[in-house]
């Protein structure tokens, strides 16, 4: 998790103002802040408001956003030109959330640790699209999970969440990252007048070391 000066864009409504204004700011925080890093390439965001009439709203499933076969996926399609020569080096793909109208209060968001998650809890979800089909991953519990939270976080926090690093499967490797489930959840000991939790996720691919 990172702490960060308040964001030059405000509203968050407007993709292209999200875009100008508030990628740029992403990309120097993963480079500032992931080891190694040299390249960052956005490619989407989502927005999260607790209302019934917003597009989206906090996800109460667990899930991974990317599996190997669509995190290597979203390289050829994103970066063509390039792809093979970066999927030869390490790469990632990370999440880097944060609330919107903080502190949170209701619909936090959970995560659970890599090191605690099996193959076999994995279970991928096809996602099929007019110009391709992406994958990701459902989450079967196991007793052995380790799920942790931020209680109140804040609007100048930003929590970077691994979804896929291909570090993690080489041969000898010792890094244990790359597929951080998450979601958020209704906590019982939320206030019955807390305000709904707002929220925005922007995900990136990160090349390097």
């Amino acid at each position: 998790m990172a702490n960060i000066p308040e964001s030059v864009e405000k509203d968050f409504v407007h993709d292209d103002s999200i875009k100008k204004n508030y990628y740029p700011e992403v990309e120097k925080l993963i480079l500032d802040h992931v080891p190694g890093s040299h390249k960052v390439f956005i490619f989407d965001h989502t927005v999260r408001r607790s209302n019934p009439n917003a597009p989206r709203a906090p996800v109460t499933r667990v899930h991974i956003d990317q599996t190997v076969k669509s995190a290597t996926a979203r390289v050829h399609h994103h970066l063509p030109e390039e792809a093979e020569k970066l999927l030869q080096g390490r790469f990632r793909l990370i999440n880097v959330w944060r609330p919107l109208n903080g502190p949170v209060q209701a619909n936090p968001l959970g995560f659970a640790s890599s090191s605690t998650l099996r193959n076999e809890d994995l279970i991928p979800i096809e996602h099929r699209y007019p110009d391709r089909t992406g994958e990701t991953a459902g989450i079967v519990y196991n007793k052995g999970q380790k799920w942790h939270y931020l209680s109140g976080m804040r609007n100048d926090e930003r929590l970077f969440l691994e979804c896929y690093d291909n570090e993690a499967l080489r041969p000898g490797s010792k890094v244990q990252g790359g597929r951080v489930p998450h979601t958020a959840f209704r906590d019982p000991r939320t206030p019955e007048d807390a305000i709904g939790r707002e929220s925005i996720e922007v995900r990136a691919l990160v090349f390097g070391p």
